[in-house]
């Protein structure tokens, strides 16, 4: 095996369907369920799939509203009298070669589709991903039958599919039997079983949140896929063990298993009346992965779909649906024809669009526009006399006026919304120009005021800076030195009156500036008016929209309130042209040599594991570089360390540098977050939360190709 070192020099730096909107079958009071957890459903949308396959995208929240997380479902109906049906995906469904063992491997879960699509000649409708696995090689981990052949034996729970299309979770020793009877076509292993005598099980963690998988069956046979984002707060901050079998008990579900979770969650659908591709056998990821990307995984759970498209038209999906917006928005509504198997149709050309209830208007393009009263609205596609689709939509002021985050930065010149976001009954609003007042509360600003000209000394165009700090204070502009000679040039001036307006949606700041001394080799310079006024921009409103000052520095807060009921409201700090906040440049401080001030522990704790560091080795290192969970990381000698410029050519800035060093020889090409490096315990930043983090490095020339990873992430933590 090739031997790979990666060696970097780092200085890490802070720089909807015909029928008419249903609630989704979560009861979120029913005994077990996420009722007794203290969840409740925010909101809901339903899209079919085709005639047998629901999708739900839904929100649940905590009752303070602070836990919001992002599920996704699918309701399938199976066995002999459906045109729906559940198949077992893995790589290139190749299950011939498969079954020899000669190719296991990862591939995307939307990849997996395409090969079965194209493979079997099929249509795959909806997909996630399934069990735990080898993930050294992709194999996947207990049952694993494909069409039929059985791959891998059942050892623990599975989920398995008979061949009248029916689905079935049981024990290894159930499964086996009926293997044996030749009644298994599919079948997946449980990564964790979450219901005992058909509920939620009590013992289960409700501490650990992450993005979840898991499959269940209810009571009449259908089938329950449910995916939940995670790791993406405020976005979703994910499921722990409890609430995901508390949910698929509120879904209905008499049986239930977990599947594999974190960057692995996948949940992708084709919902109707939309077109294929070749790529992802016309699947669109619903889902938010954690990673970033879609991860590729081990064996998969495929939603196949045998209803045959006629090209016929049969009803129309309109949108947008069960979305919420403000009273006298104009909405844009859209409509697919589809067929009764969900495949593409034309919509009829006498279709008409209709108000069918609540008020408003819509024209014949479809343009809505809402009246100035609240409510909900349901909008209509005719046909032929008939209402061959509808949707419904929330007129509502918002209730509360919040941003995702507590604080933001951002640059000169930069347009930012400040993560705006307005709910009513915890539902994010779309909201209009108009809609809301903004005002600005600067606590501090920075701008430069041409005070002293060249046309008044000769010497040069020398500025003053205008802070809330200079006001009544003498500030000397320049002292001017010649090349070889005593002081040339010098002037003061100081700032008599400060005052801030709003013209056009900009906050202006106005100074006052009066001349106070002059002097120096050159002799008094006096300018022709000895009380100057200069003003300058330090943020605009426009549309909702923040625009910093393209050279104007600001802290302060922003305030926005209802503009028609102010006791709706509320406020994010921001600064604008904040400088970097360096968290390591590995010099000196405060006469503490850089070698002793940034001394590193190497390896585990003392104490055994990759686990937190001893208080006495915290205090004695303030950092710490490890193999995060025994994967085999090797830290080569003469690495790991501070090396000043006389020691290592490659140091470019300052006088020193961490040379960082990993031997990832022994650890496998399929690992993810093999080792870390950063601070051996916890570190108090009080600044604004960042926005950017930015780091540099030098990577030798010999590690060009080494296709390692290396990330740099801050975890926040607020106190």
């Amino acid at each position: 095996m090739r031997r790979r070192m990666l060696t970097v020099l780092l200085a890490l730096c802070m720089v909807v369907s015909l029928i008419p909107m249903q609630v989704l079958a979560v009861d979120t009071k029913a005994e077990g369920g996420l009722g007794t957890l203290g969840i409740q459903q925010i909101s809901e949308k339903k899209y079919a799939v085709t005639p047998d396959v629901t999708e739900y995208e839904w929100i649940l929240n905590n009752a303070s509203l602070t836990q919001q997380m992002m599920g996704h479902v699918m309701e399938i109906k199976v066995g002999k009298d459906s045109t729906a049906s559940v198949a077992v995906g893995y790589g290139d469904d190749d299950i011939d070669t498969i079954k020899t063992g000669r190719n296991w491997a990862m591939t995307e879960t939307t990849k997996q589709a395409q090969s079965m699509q194209t493979r079997r000649n099929t249509n795959v409708v909806g997909a996630i991903n399934a069990g735990g696995y080898d993930m050294s090689n992709g194999r996947p981990a207990g049952a694993f039958i494909m069409s039929g052949t059985v791959i891998n034996e059942p050892t623990s729970t599975t989920f398995w599919i008979d061949k009248d299309g029916s689905a079935h979770i049981t024990s290894a020793q159930e499964c086996n039997a009926a293997i044996a009877a030749g009644n298994v076509l599919e079948a997946v292993a449980s990564f964790g079983d979450i219901f005992e005598d058909g509920h939620a099980r009590s013992d289960l963690d409700n501490s650990t949140r992450a993005s979840r998988t898991a499959i269940g069956i209810k009571a009449d046979g259908t089938v329950v896929m449910m995916m939940v984002d995670g790791r993406q707060a405020p976005y979703s901050v994910g499921m722990t063990m409890a609430e995901v079998g508390a949910t698929m008990e509120s879904l209905g579900c008499v049986q239930a298993v977990n599947l594999d979770g974190g960057g692995s969650s996948t949940f992708a659908t084709q919902r109707e009346g939309e077109s294929e591709n070749s790529t992802s056998a016309g699947l669109t990821l619903r889902c938010r992965p954690s990673d970033g990307y879609e991860r590729k995984v081990s064996n998969t759970i495929m939603v196949l779909s045998k209803a045959q498209p006629t090209g016929q038209f049969d009803h129309a999906v309109l949108t947008p649906n069960a979305e919420v917006y403000t009273p006298g928005s104009t909405v844009q509504f859209s409509a697919a024809g589809v067929d009764a198997a969900g495949g593409s149709a034309d919509v009829p050309k006498d279709a008409v669009w209709t108000v069918l209830s609540g008020n408003g208007t819509i024209d014949a393009n479809g343009l809505y526009t809402a009246a100035d009263t609240c409510g909900e609205v349901t909008m209509g596609l005719k046909s032929g006399g008939k209402i061959v689709g509808q949707t419904s939509i929330q007129v509502q002021w918002p209730d509360k006026l919040g941003f995702t985050n507590s604080s933001v930065s951002i640059d000169f010149g930069e347009t930012s919304d400040l993560t705006f976001k307005p709910t009513w009954q915890g539902r994010e609003v779309k909201y209009k120009d108009g809609d809301f007042e903004w005002t600005l509360a600067p606590t501090y600003y920075k701008f430069d005021a041409l005070v002293d000209p060249k046309s008044n000394n000769t010497k040069g165009d020398f500025s003053m800076p205008i802070t809330p700090a200079t006001l009544g204070e003498d500030t000397v502009v320049v002292e001017y030195y010649a090349w070889g000679t005593s002081l040339t040039y010098t002037s003061t001036y100081r700032v008599t009156d400060l005052t801030q307006s709003m013209e056009d949606g900009a906050t202006k700041i106005t100074a006052k500036v009066s001349y106070v001394s002059s002097g120096g080799a050159i002799g008094e310079k006096r300018p022709v008016n000895l009380e100057q006024t200069f003003s300058a921009y330090i943020g605009k409103f426009s549309g909702n929209q923040f625009i910093a000052d393209a050279s104007s520095s600001l802290r302060g807060s922003v305030h926005v309130a209802l503009r028609n009921d102010s006791s709706v409201n509320g406020a994010i700090d921001v600064v604008v042209g904040m400088e970097p906040f360096v968290l390591m440049d590995f010099e000196d401080h405060n006469g503490t040599n850089a070698k002793e001030y940034w001394s590193t522990h190497v390896g585990p704790s003392s104490a055994g594991g990759s686990g937190q560091l001893l208080p006495e080795e915290v205090k004695r290192d303030r950092l710490w570089i490890r193999d995060t969970t025994g994967k085999g990381v090797i830290f080569p000698e003469g690495y790991n360390q501070v090396v000043s410029a006389d020691e290592d050519e490659n140091v470019r800035f300052g006088q020193y540098a961490f040379k960082l060093g990993y031997d990832f020889t022994k650890v496998k090409s399929t690992e993810v977050g093999a080792a870390d490096f950063g601070f051996s315990g916890d570190l108090l930043v009080n600044t604004v939360q960042p926005t950017k983090i930015g780091m540099w490095i030098k990577v030798p020339a010999a590690c060009k190709g080494d296709n390692s990873v290396l990330k740099a992430g801050v975890k926040r933590r607020r106190i």
